[in-house]
């Protein structure tokens, strides 16, 4: 006896069909803190292509609170981590923005060379 399953057709959404076909996250690592007591991360924090103006989003953070929380440096045990969302392929520099708040100043750093791995490490000096 031969059993003919019937042909399933399986209609796919075309916003699936455009979005990327691999994950990418952009990593930051603060590796040193000079001059500072205590650090925290603005969860508005972002990555901005300085070609295209597109934006990553801060995913999380290891190691280093978020704010309303900060982290006194001298309780830090391992470098702190922020994961962002991937940036465009076709960007070549981008600016790590944190928006200004009432009472305390922005951290910007402008002009980071995009490499093939997407970990930067940066050094903080206030």
């Amino acid at each position: 006896m031969t059993i003919l399953a019937p042909k399933v057709k399986t209609e796919i959404a075309e916003e699936l069909l455009e979005q990327p076909a691999e994950e990418r996250q952009v990593t930051i690592v603060y590796g040193s803190f000079i001059n500072c007591y205590s650090v925290y991360v603005d969860p508005a924090i972002r990555l901005i292509d300085e070609d295209s103006g597109a934006e990553a989003r801060l995913i999380t953070a290891f190691h280093i609170g978020i704010l309303p929380s900060n982290t006194l440096v001298s309780e830090i045990t391992a470098d702190p981590q922020l994961i962002f969302e991937g940036l465009p392929k076709s960007c070549r520099s981008f600016a790590l923005y944190e928006p200004a708040r009432p009472g305390l100043t922005p951290f910007r750093v402008p002009g980071i060379r995009r490499n093939d791995t997407d970990l930067y490490v940066l050094e903080i000096v206030t």
